[in-house]
């Protein structure tokens, strides 16, 4: 039976412009190193500014791994195309079988992990989700704003 997971990053923090910021490019590194002992062959990254340089950082931690842009990968609203199976279209949102407007609502941090399985013959489980524990507490994102920040 194959085990395959798929390890989703999101880029790190940029300006307003889509250049990463001197706090995203240690994001990246960090997850980059997080992910560094664990056996990845390729990094999918959108054409964006901030993803292609993300995913640039955090491939200098993964020498084996290929590191490719697809445009499929950039931000939009989230939707399945009638041609694109459920489990590539939306795969935290498939893997917890929940309703399609239930995406818009799972907001990830910067460079936070989530991890999906799938196996064969078994419905895909989600590992982690928005996991930063790479990231020391100046880098993470809360979802508060300034002032309420736990």
């Amino acid at each position: 039976m194959a085990t395959r997971h798929v390890y989703l990053v999101r880029h790190g923090a940029a300006d307003p412009f889509g250049e990463l910021t001197g706090a995203g490019k240690r994001q990246s590194d960090l997850i980059g190193q997080r992910l560094s002992c664990l056996p990845i062959d390729a990094v999918w990254h959108s054409p964006l500014p901030r993803a292609v340089r993300s995913a640039g950082i955090i491939g200098t931690r993964l020498p084996k791994a290929a590191v490719r842009e697809t445009p499929e990968l950039v931000d939009h609203v989230p939707y399945v195309p009638e041609q694109a199976p459920p489990d590539v279209a939306w795969l935290v949102r498939d893997a917890l079988d929940a309703p399609p407007v239930r995406w818009l609502g799972l907001n990830c941090g910067n460079t936070a992990l989530t991890v999906v399985e799938y196996r064969d013959e078994s419905v895909p489980a989600v590992l982690l989700y928005n996991d930063m524990g790479h990231l020391p507490a100046d880098l993470r994102w809360t979802g508060f704003r300034a002032g309420v920040r736990p």
